[in-house]
């Protein structure tokens, strides 16, 4: 029962994310990194990232990415996102553990990191910052998970913290 309860959740994600991530295509060279200028590892994930400039987003870019996500403007952090979560979500676990528990870091900096990772999300609106929240429900369903539930509940506190920021401004 269980496994037939995480498939309806995994489907019901998927679902979601299909409808707050919109189609985007790859952003502009020049807007795919924080750093434009005196950053070589801005400029490897620039080079990498060209070569997709006309392909499908795949595993290989995205086993790419996992490691280089903090050097990905806001445009590109969105771009990947929705291809990054089905990932996540439909690999077969042993090929996406790893990537899946970076993104968990990644949604719950540590405090030093706080500020560029909300600059890294500031082109995400509420209903995409609450797909990210559902995103952590599901991996608190997932059994490997519980190596990184402190993680997790970082992330949770700080999208929330996020979103009554939002609210805040409105």
């Amino acid at each position: 029962m269980r496994m037939l309860q995480k498939m309806m959740n995994t489907d019901l994600l998927l679902k979601e994310i299909n409808d707050v991530f919109p189609d985007s295509p790859m952003p502009d060279t020049s807007e795919l990194t924080v750093h434009q200028k005196d950053c070589e590892l801005c400029d490897d994930v620039r080079r990498y990232l060209n070569v997709y400039r006309h392909l499908s987003v795949d595993n290989k870019l995205i086993r790419f990415l996992h490691q280089n996500l903090y050097e990905l403007s806001p445009l590109a952090f969105r771009w990947v996102l929705p291809h990054y979560l089905k990932y996540c979500l439909t690999e077969d676990w042993a090929y996406a553990q790893e990537e899946t528990y970076f993104l968990v870091f990644n949604l719950g900096p540590a405090p030093q990191l706080e500020n560029d990772t909300l600059i890294r999300f500031a082109a995400l609106n509420d209903k995409q910052i609450n797909c990210l929240i559902d995103f952590l429900s599901w991996c608190t369903g997932v059994e490997d998970c519980i190596d990184i539930e402190d993680d997790i509940n970082r992330a949770f506190a700080f999208l929330k913290k996020l979103l009554n920021q939002a609210r805040l401004k409105m």
